[in-house]
């Protein structure tokens, strides 16, 4: 996954930076000048060339050393995916969207906990349940703004506080889980349960998770 996220920093680099393009635009000039002021022989261009490809090296070897690149590769899950929830918490219930922001805020701690890339998949499996969640409670909210009885209502309404008390039951989980590995010495064996407890939270909220889509499915 680290080697993953350093191509995709240096593909993302190379399209987008605007001091890469002034890069290659400064490399491109100065070897278009020379072979025009000096118009050198086959050998000198090829020289020349060498010089071009050790200046972009360089260039590369300085972006994957830079600030910027050590923050991109050492992002948690949700970091990678904090613009798409943001995107979705104003069109949340209030009580959803701040319990939601604890979350987050509690997710990037014990993701600054867990340095070992065995905890990554089970992280980023829980932002993807937490973000699904989250599209969930904002359509819904939204449908019970625009549409329906005030019996279907109320169904929402119930529908709408279990998923909020559903990230509360996650928090309790990780908070547990974060004060084990204040406490503990992070020997291999303890890793290996703190991995274990992280699946079962994220099992746990998968479950909730299907358990409301089916009340939903039953109620409409």
């Amino acid at each position: 996954m680290r080697s993953n996220r350093t191509f995709s920093f240096l593909a993302q680099f190379l399209v987008s930076s605007p001091l890469a393009w002034l890069g290659l635009l400064a490399v491109a000039s100065f070897h278009g000048v020379f072979t025009w002021w000096f118009h050198p022989s086959l050998l000198m261009q090829g020289a020349a060339i060498l010089v071009d490809l050790a200046s972009l090296s360089i260039g590369v070897a300085l972006a994957f050393t830079s600030p910027g690149f050590r923050k991109y590769v050492n992002r948690t899950p949700l970091q990678e995916r904090a613009s798409e929830l943001k995107k979705l918490l104003p069109r949340c219930t209030k009580r959803f969207r701040e319990l939601a922001e604890q979350s987050m805020t509690l997710l990037e701690k014990v993701g600054k906990e867990f340095k070992d890339q065995r905890y990554d998949s089970e992280l980023a499996a829980l932002v993807s349940n937490l973000v699904r969640l989250t599209g969930s409670n904002a359509e819904l909210h939204e449908r019970w703004k625009d549409f329906g009885t005030p019996e279907q209502k109320a169904a929402m309404e119930r529908h709408l506080e279990a998923q909020a008390r559903s990230l509360l039951t996650m928090q309790a989980g990780l908070k547990e889980l974060a004060g084990n590995l204040a406490l503990v010495e992070a020997a291999a064996d303890q890793q290996g349960a703190s991995a274990a407890g992280l699946r079962d939270i994220n099992q746990g909220l998968e479950e909730m998770m299907k358990e409301l889509s089916d009340e939903t499915g039953r109620s409409s």
